[in-house]
């Protein structure tokens, strides 16, 4: 089992470590995505590890001139964070935890825009008026698209209120 968990770690070590870069090997992880890891997997809490003390042991373990870290310099981390994490414990079992945590994870896609429900409703309108093919359709659907698009503008810029 502790086998199946480091590869478990090392996949979404290596998960992280593309995220967001198109020419990551998954070899090296930055320090923008090794704090990401740490607060998708709740490493982070906000009580015991906070966001800074992921940055300072991020630099503490990296090569002086260097701005990513290996998968062994990763492991001397999370063996670091866990200490603080889970307080108490000893450094085989806060390090079973941690490992508890990262093992199986991806990154999460929070906060990617999700289209809007009229967006959703103008496609489903546009499909069904596409199959007829009159001058009245076309007409409802550009009434429609602009209803959409004044929607949305007026969502963005507050004048609905006015």
């Amino acid at each position: 089992m502790a086998e199946n968990t480091v590869s478990d770690i090392e996949t979404s070590f290596r998960k992280f470590a593309v995220h967001g870069d198109s020419k990551a090997t998954g070899k090296e992880m930055n320090g923008k995505n090794f704090a990401k890891l740490c607060k998708d997997c709740n490493v982070i809490d906000g009580k015991h590890v906070t966001t800074t003390d992921v940055d300072i042991v991020f630099n503490k373990v990296k090569e002086k001139s260097a701005r990513v870290i290996t998968y062994e310099q990763f492991n001397t981390a999370m063996e670091e964070l866990s200490l603080k994490r889970f307080k108490g414990k000893s450094k085989d079992e806060a390090k079973e935890l941690i490992n508890g945590l990262i093992a199986g994870k991806e990154p999460a896609n929070a906060g990617v825009t999700k289209p809007h429900l009229w967006s959703k409703l103008f496609l489903s309108q546009h499909h069904q008026l596409d199959t007829e093919d009159n001058e009245a359709s076309r007409y409802t659907v550009l009434i429609f698209w602009n209803f959409l698009l004044c929607s949305n503008l007026c969502c963005r810029t507050n004048i609905s209120e006015t």
